[in-house]
């Protein structure tokens, strides 16, 4: 069983990178012949029941909606949802993440049941989590509505589980530091797209990234465009733009948010991602590398990973002139890279869905089996 605040099915546009990840990777424990079921403390699709792909999805607050008096009530009754669902399912394992891990780590205890929460970011870990602040009515609002129901997420309750699933080993890593006695995975967010089946690009005319935040490098992406006046710079996923509407920039093409970036990433020849802070994975350059594009990634949090920590593709540094220096490189040289890019599409083969999953499945089957043994 997989605890979530809100859960996005795969036949409803848009979400953020973890809800996606999540719903392949349960998606695909599904193909393998396994009863997957998802409860959504939110209601998204209203819908008491309904099933996506191999995935039966619960809403037990399906008419109340998700935001105002009806978020804060299905935040209040969730715990008492929870329990009753479980006399009725009877789960071998039960996921949590983000918000919900308290509430399910506390009705697991009762049932007996071994518990574990998916982390994708660090919100968990001491200097990470969810900021507010008693000067902001709408924050303070929202930490008091959790602190009274579900909990505000913390440390404490990575302590209260049995286990925890990270998406990177650099993630891994972080809450190990912390749990040292925790047993763990690394799970990378699935991929379900082909490769293409063409050449590496023989010229850079078009470069893209995602986001236009400082922590995701956009103050560097801006001072390389200046410096490169001849290619097109394009940023996708600008929160105050509709989807497909576009606007520019300093001369970058700054995008809305696309449900699907693969069309988009099929037309340019480089994805740059020049992160700033310590990204715990970046699934957009894996994605590019399936399709074949060049990629350079920055240097922090679990990024490397994502290219399978080949060095010549990493840029350990924030300066928009040593990211300068390596966009120049690579047009001067494309076939050099292009070898590097082939390395680390080798190593990219891990990020498959087929193979995430089954290292999902036997993990989950290990500890249901520790449970029967106790």
């Amino acid at each position: 069983m997989f605890v979530a605040p809100v859960y996005r099915p795969s036949f409803y546009n848009g979400g953020k990178g973890g809800e996606i990840s999540n719903q392949i990777l349960l998606e695909g424990v599904a193909r393998l012949d396994h009863t997957v079921v998802v409860i959504s403390m939110m209601s998204l699709v209203r819908k008491r029941v309904y099933r996506d792909g191999g995935l039966i999805v619960i809403e037990p607050f399906s008419q109340m909606g998700g935001k105002g008096i009806g978020g804060f009530l299905s935040m209040l009754f969730f715990k008492y949802a929870l329990s009753n669902l479980l006399d009725r399912v009877l789960p071998n394992v039960i996921l949590a993440t983000t918000s919900t891990i308290r509430v399910a780590s506390e009705v697991s205890r009762n049932a007996g049941l071994p518990v574990g929460a998916i982390v994708r970011a660090m919100e968990n870990l001491p200097g990470y989590g969810w900021e507010w602040s008693v000067l902001s009515p709408k924050s303070l609002a929202k930490y008091l509505a959790h602190k009274v129901t579900i909990g505000w997420p913390g440390i404490h309750e990575i302590k209260a589980v049995d286990f925890f699933i990270a998406n990177s080993d650099f993630l891994r890593r972080k809450y190990l530091h912390e749990f040292p006695e925790k047993n763990s995975l690394v799970v990378y967010p699935a991929l379900s797209i082909h490769h293409a089946n063409r050449d590496f690009p023989t010229k850079i005319k078009k470069v893209m990234m995602v986001g236009v935040s400082r922590e995701k490098g956009f103050d560097v992406f801006l001072k390389l465009a200046s410096d490169f006046p001849e290619l097109e710079f394009h940023a996708l996923g600008a929160p105050s733009l509709l989807p497909g509407e576009v606007r520019t920039y300093k001369g970058v093409y700054i995008h809305g948010w696309l449900p699907d970036p693969i069309p988009f990433i099929d037309s340019v020849d480089l994805v740059v991602v020049p992160s700033s802070w310590e990204e715990p994975f970046g699934r957009i350059s894996v994605e590019a590398l399936y399709r074949r594009k060049f990629v350079l990634v920055s240097g922090r949090g679990g990024l490397p990973e994502t290219v399978s920590n080949v060095s010549e593709l990493v840029i350990y540094s924030n300066s928009a002139d040593h990211w300068r220096e390596r966009i120049e490189k690579l047009m001067q040289m494309p076939e050099e890279y292009e070898r590097c890019l082939l390395k680390a599409l080798d190593g990219a083969e891990q990020f498959s869905l087929p193979t995430q999953s089954i290292s999902f499945e036997k993990f989950l089957m290990e500890i249901d089996s520790n449970k029967n043994s106790d």
